[in-house]
């Protein structure tokens, strides 16, 4: 999150001199004189009036930056709006700031969540605390050295650049990393024009095990203003906004079409003699653009109670070859046995699992024994995807016996030849 605070956090705090007396005082016995107040640092100076050029009465601070990102900040109530992405899609994303509480969407329930900001102590004696959703004032507000780089020209206007570093270790990054970030600052209106952010890592640390993480990051605003609150909607900064990063099914089929992948599905719900399958929402099915898969992750409801990932469809490009499900006890490859089908699809496969519940731990004192194999997978190819159906087994611990009806050659196998194409 990020935010407007108070230029309290910038402004040094007054000394005093150390009290003296006797001999090791001043001449004839008058007390010391208070040591005058510590003068503010050139940068710290510029970051108060950043601070104060976003926060004027009535006024909200709006802007827009080339990585999608539009903001709203109003300063005086105490408000902000972050959102990015186009509205419609799955790619939209959409908070609410209330003060320290802020909703947004949450992908476990598809829905939104109010939660409480948790500010750094640097950030927590704030007089505006919406200022934090700024990003590049977050970082200049956080710095305990901040400095202040020689003025540039830039597009026929004078820039102000601020460089701070602030650490950024203990969780993706190794402890003793920093991140150094330049803000520029136009001289004349005292709005951020622009900021880039890198991570340096300690020395001795293996950089390719990151990637492109540690690759500058250049962020411009096309747009920088301050806009009358007047001239806004009064639902602008409504929670019930967020609701609009509400993810449909529909908007996640629309992204798996931009994989190149054809996407087969048993449709939002699939009833059979067997049981009732279904989705719970959009967050039921899982893209990972990086790997080009995506997974339809289906929940067995009826009479035997729910069974949540009875059902799991698996989509790849054509010729990929599917990994074994997981099993957290057990690494390595596991024992199937093959066995060629019919169809649907071309090159139909079904591989049963070789392993029975008894190969794994026990989730209670006893378990019944049980001849019931782990899974089962179908792999079959349908036009220019390769599509993977597997049914896990559900299996009772006090009577070995398959809460999954699935998780038989032929509910597989018909699972399969129920396989649509989602329009």
């Amino acid at each position: 999150m990020r935010v407007l605070i108070s230029t309290i956090v910038l402004i040094a705090a007054l000394t005093a001199a150390c009290g003296g007396g006797g001999s090791g005082g001043a001449a004839g016995g008058e007390p010391p004189s208070a040591a005058a107040p510590t003068q503010a640092s050139p940068a710290s100076q510029m970051i108060s009036s950043v601070a104060k050029a976003i926060s004027k009465p009535g006024m909200v601070f709006h802007a827009q930056a080339d990585n999608g990102v539009e903001l709203w900040i109003d300063t005086e109530k105490e408000l902000a709006r972050r959102q990015s992405g186009t509205e419609g899609t799955s790619s939209f994303g959409i908070s609410i700031g209330q003060g320290l509480a802020f909703t947004a969407y949450d992908p476990e329930t598809n829905g939104v969540k109010t939660q409480q900001l948790q500010l750094p102590p640097e950030l927590e004696r704030a007089e505006h605390v919406s200022v934090v959703w700024f990003e590049p004032l977050n970082l200049m507000l956080r710095a305990k050295e901040p400095k202040l780089l020689d003025d540039r020209v830039i597009a026929g206007r004078s820039v102000a650049t601020i460089e701070v570093a602030n650490p950024t270790g203990g969780q993706i990054f190794p402890e003793g990393s920093v991140q150094i970030a330049r803000i520029e600052v136009d001289r004349e209106t005292l709005l951020v024009a622009a900021y880039e952010t890198q991570i340096v890592v300690p020395d001795g640390v293996d950089k390719e095990q990151f990637g492109d993480r540690l690759n500058p990051v250049r962020v411009t605003y096309q747009l920088a203003e301050i806009v009358p609150r007047e001239s806004l909607p009064t639902s602008l900064f409504s929670p019930d906004e967020a609701r609009k990063g509400i993810i449909s099914v529909r908007q996640k089929l629309e992204d798996v079409k931009k994989l190149g992948l054809e996407p087969y599905w048993l449709g939002e719900s699939h009833e059979t003699s067997q049981g009732k399958l279904t989705l719970g929402n959009a967050t039921d099915i899982s893209i990972n653009g990086e790997k080009g898969r995506v997974s339809i992750h289906y929940t067995l409801t009826g009479g035997q109670g729910r069974l949540d990932d009875a059902v799991v469809v698996t989509l790849q490009p054509r010729g990929a070859e599917f990994e074994q499900p997981a099993l957290g006890w057990l690494a390595g490859k596991k024992p199937e046995q093959r066995t060629d089908l019919p169809g649907p699809g071309i090159g139909a496969v079904l591989l049963t699992s070789l392993l029975k519940p008894g190969s794994a731990p026990c989730p209670v004192q006893t378990c019944a024994p049980s001849d019931v194999p782990l899974y089962r997978r179908l792999v079959t190819t349908m036009g220019s995807t390769a599509v993977e159906i597997v049914a896990m087994a559900g299996v009772d611990p006090a009577n070995g016996k398959d809460a999954n009806p699935f998780n038989t050659p032929e509910a597989i196998s018909g699972l399969a030849s129920s396989l649509v194409l989602a329009q």
